[in-house]
């Protein structure tokens, strides 16, 4: 009788002889039968992971909308700041909004506009001329107060400026 030593003893002549599960020369790496520690080691955490289809679908979506924000962002203030579109909302809002009320009132012609074109427009200006000839300096600050006013309490901002400017 052929025995094996094995760590748990002496094997019996049909132990011996019965086919063996794994890798062999010539065969297949598994059986069917035979499990592999390796694959039930991962196995759980697939389940995890794509177990709950609806879940990472969900998932996938939220991160695709805020790429898509994210993208569209960039676009948006690449386009508004490249070029003056003349509207009085976006990066060249304030400017526009400016140079509006100023063209609004008569007597006053503007010659040149200028701006300080950064991440945000900060500061900006116009050189206008009155009617009589006389030069007119206005300029706009980051932190200006009459750079929130808009319509009428601008306009009338303007003019107090012009004053104090042609009174000198």
């Amino acid at each position: 009788m052929d025995c094996a030593r094995t760590k748990s003893g002496v094997l019996s002549e049909s132990e011996i002889n019965q086919p063996k599960s794994g890798a062999a020369k010539g065969s297949q790496p598994f059986r069917s039968e035979a499990k592999s520690k390796v694959i039930v080691g991962w196995l759980p955490s697939l389940t995890f992971a794509f177990g709950n289809l609806a879940r990472m679908k969900k998932l996938i979506l939220i991160l695709s909308a805020v790429v898509v924000v994210l993208v569209g962002c960039v676009f948006w203030y690449r386009w508004d700041s490249e070029t003056n579109h003349g509207y009085q909302f976006g990066y060249y809002g304030e400017f526009n909004r400016f140079g509006n009320a100023l063209a609004s009132i008569s007597g006053i012609t503007v010659t040149q506009a200028w701006a300080n074109c950064d991440v945000t427009l900060e500061e900006f200006g116009f050189f206008a001329k009155m009617a009589s000839g006389e030069p007119i300096r206005i300029a706009v600050g980051e932190r200006d107060r009459i750079r929130s006013l808009s319509g009428a309490l601008l306009v009338q901002a303007l003019h107090s400026e012009i004053e104090t400017q042609t009174k000198k």
